[in-house]
């Protein structure tokens, strides 16, 4: 417990690791053979046992946030997955093992960083990307580099995360499906917004459009499900604000917020940024009404409390009206 908790609080980002993972996942050599001689055999029952497993957490995590079931996913690994790497197994059943066990850890890198534990998140992501190296999915590495490079957007390193973006989308060449370009890419644009840079920002975003138009959803692999239209225009929607076309953003709105019933945290970070593009076109009382019924959610995400944060510090100016003090006052009491 001493070390989890050392672990969650302890650990930084570092962004200089986070290109060097990236640069071992373009590099180094795959294993040849995953073939292992363990005490226990690994059978296909167990690989079935971990994917159902994943997407279980991935339905919690929508449901709840990052913060509600990390503690539970970190135990998975340690007495679940763990012993099955260090068991008995054929290449081919260990290129499965090693295959599942990358989107599990990658969904711990992904629960810690939106839980707010961006080095433990990182430590994660880096061993995703060596476990779907070795499993010989390049999609999936693919998949892990664009996550790494969305926590360093998120946390200001702008030129990291584009970086690691164009090194998902370079190295994977066409083993990435469009859709999976799309979310890389639309990453990269996002960060470009970030610098200011409005050349870059528009020509990534035309590379991202092409690649959604050829988008199969029917012929991508299951765990690029989670990425769909709303999630897409969620993200053009945030480049065009940071941007300043604001015009163009709210126009992605609709489609942003047609989510799932089940993406609860992504349909709260979507409506809190679409209450940002009404406040920075100067609708006041629709940015309060629209962000409202999130305050008081419940969601165990510290990705969406910032969101929640920034937009209230934009309406703080505005206290003097009625509307906005009782919006600033319900969050206080939060």
């Amino acid at each position: 417990m001493e070390r989890r908790a050392f672990m969650h609080n302890g650990v930084v980002f570092i962004a200089a690791a986070a290109i060097e993972a990236a640069l071992d996942w373009r590099d180094a050599p795959a294993q040849a053979s995953l073939h292992r001689e363990g005490a226990r055999a690994v059978t296909d029952a167990d690989i079935d046992r971990l994917r159902q497993a994943g997407q279980e957490f991935r339905q919690l995590d929508h449901a709840h946030g990052g913060g509600y079931a990390l503690a539970w996913l970190e135990q998975y690994l340690t007495t679940e997955v763990d012993p099955l790497l260090q068991g008995r197994y054929s290449d081919s059943v260990g290129r499965e093992l090693f295959n599942v066990s990358a989107t599990l850890t990658d969904m711990a890198g992904w629960m810690a960083m939106d839980a707010g534990h961006q080095g433990l998140a990182q430590r994660y992501y880096i061993q995703a990307a060596a476990l779907a190296k070795h499993s010989g999915d390049t999609a999936y590495g693919a998949y892990v580099l664009g996550n790494m490079s969305t926590q360093a957007l998120f946390l200001g390193e702008t030129r990291t995360a584009v970086r690691l973006a164009r090194s998902a989308r370079d190295t994977g060449g066409r083993a990435i499906p469009h859709t999976l370009t799309a979310r890389i890419a639309v990453t990269e644009a996002r960060a470009h917004a970030l610098i200011g840079d409005s050349h870059e920002t528009r020509r990534v975003l035309r590379i991202a459009d092409q690649a959604m138009e050829h988008s199969d959803p029917a012929r991508d692999p299951d765990w690029l499900g989670v990425f769909g239209p709303a999630h897409y225009a969620g993200s053009v929607m945030h480049a065009l604000r940071d941007l300043g076309d604001t015009a163009a953003a709210e126009r992605q709105a609709t489609t942003a917020l047609n989510l799932p019933a089940g993406n609860v945290r992504t349909r709260g970070l979507h409506t809190v940024l679409h209450a940002s593009v009404l406040l920075q076109r100067g609708d006041v009382d629709g940015a309060v009404e629209t962000a409202s019924p999130v305050q008081v959610a419940g969601i165990k995400s510290n990705r969406l409390n910032l969101r929640l944060k920034e937009l209230t510090d934009r309406i703080v100016p505005y206290s003097g009206s009625a509307v906005v003090a009782d919006y600033l006052e319900a969050g206080q009491r939060r």
